[in-house]
């Protein structure tokens, strides 16, 4: 007797790790795109949010597209500075600098972009530009992302 077995696969399965609000809360700005990698600046507002490895989303109208966030980069440019360096050498860091003009920048790698009829489109043909919001990923929002296609296997063998 042969069995059927249904496996349903989804492309995205939402985990609590990466399920935003339902005001999707701006985490960050693009800064800049090179092919389906997105640099971009963290905000105030999610400098101490545990962001690597979470879901966002940009909204580029008639689009929107799902990406992953990379690994980030903390800079200060008063840090960088040669003229400070004796003092930070001296006492470690610098008040009133030190920890509040730091930048933090990550990367964004899109994964995949959605018209408005939830197709899904080439990266290419949608127009990201720098000062575009980064926004993390609601749970209402994950349903356009879904790949709807399912797979099936049979498993047995049939009697001769």
């Amino acid at each position: 007797m042969a069995r059927l077995i249904f496996i349903e696969t989804p492309t995205l399965i939402p985990t609590e790790h990466h399920i935003g609000n339902r005001n999707n809360m701006r985490i960050a700005t693009i800064d800049a795109v090179e092919n389906s990698v997105v640099h971009c600046t963290i905000s105030l507002d999610a400098q101490d949010r545990p962001l690597t490895g979470q879901y966002a989303i940009v909204r580029a109208h008639p689009a929107t597209l799902l990406g992953r966030i990379g690994s980030y980069e903390i800079r200060n440019p008063v840090h960088e500075d040669p003229a400070f360096k004796p003092f930070i050498k001296t006492y470690g860091k610098v008040p009133e600098w030190s920890k509040e003009v730091d930048i933090k920048t990550s990367t964004v790698e899109l994964l995949c972009a959605v018209n408005e009829e939830r197709t899904h489109i080439p990266f290419s043909g949608v127009p990201l530009a720098t000062g575009m919001d980064i926004e993390d990923l609601a749970i209402v929002d994950v349903s356009q992302f879904y790949n709807d296609q399912k797979h099936y296997l049979v498993v047995g063998t049939i009697p001769n």
